[in-house]
């Protein structure tokens, strides 16, 4: 069978990667696809960390520290479609990945850099972490960004400045042109303040404008649509079929 890899909200619920796991192995009875959902057990914002840095140069590390987790997550998704190859049940020729949230930042850069991955769903994401630390709205992330800022008196601008380069090497938008925008369905909420929004449109035209779904509302919101009946599973119907016609 096809493979499909799913990713969890890092840091969230479990929801999400269970919603996918259902929709793809059960909709309309369908037997083609095994799936692996992934479980968040890998560390990558370090927010508490950052935010309790009592200096430049302590904080600097800890967003080093969340560069090579970055690195180190997608190196842990290469291992484990090198298993995957090992075994019968697996089409290892017909792989596909998702991902939610700062979690379809993860699965774009992983879908960049590992050629074995043929589609990919990217689900209310971004291509740049950097954009999220420096202008997401989101409460906690927000909050540490104060506070650092107040702590160090930074700018915004001075605090983009300064973590910019560090996760330059795992930003996806850099490796975007490696991805076959055909094989890609890009899921997006109009009013999202968690995701910025710039940052959203800069990654969808640096991908090439792939098939795109946007709610007409704000990030949480919309993934109740995309996840419950509210939605009339409109986008788990996209999901399923661009996996399914992706995959060959």
């Amino acid at each position: 069978k096809k493979l499909i890899i799913v990713l969890p909200i890092m840091g969230s619920v479990r929801f999400a990667g269970e919603h996918y796991t259902h929709i793809l192995t059960s909709w309309g009875g369908n037997t083609e696809f095994n799936v692996l959902m992934l479980e968040d057990t890998r560390k990558i914002s370090w927010l508490k960390e950052l935010r309790n840095s009592q200096n430049e140069g302590e904080f600097l590390n800890w967003m080093r520290v969340a560069s090579i987790a970055i690195k180190n997550y997608v190196v842990d998704v290469r291992k484990l479609i090198d298993w995957a190859e090992t075994q019968p049940e697996i089409d290892s020729l017909n792989i596909g990945i998702i991902g939610a949230s700062i979690s379809s930042n993860l699965a774009a850069l992983i879908m960049a850099v590992e050629p074995r991955i043929k589609a990919g769903v990217f689900d209310k994401g971004s291509g740049n972490f950097a954009d999220l630390f420096s202008y997401s709205e989101q409460g906690e992330i927000k909050e540490s960004r104060k506070l650092v800022m107040k702590k160090f008196g930074w700018t915004r601008e001075k605090f983009d400045e300064k973590i910019r380069p560090i996760l330059r090497p795992v930003e996806p938008i850099n490796y975007a042109g490696r991805i076959n925008s055909k094989r890609v369905l890009f899921l997006s909420a109009r009013y999202d303040t968690w995701i910025p929004k710039f940052s959203i449109e800069n990654f969808w035209n640096a991908l090439g404008k792939p098939e795109r779904l946007e709610h007409k509302t704000e990030h949480k919101t919309a993934f109740l649509l995309s996840l419950t009946p509210l939605g009339g599973h409109y986008a788990d119907f996209k999901i399923y079929n661009h996996f399914k016609k992706s995959l060959r």
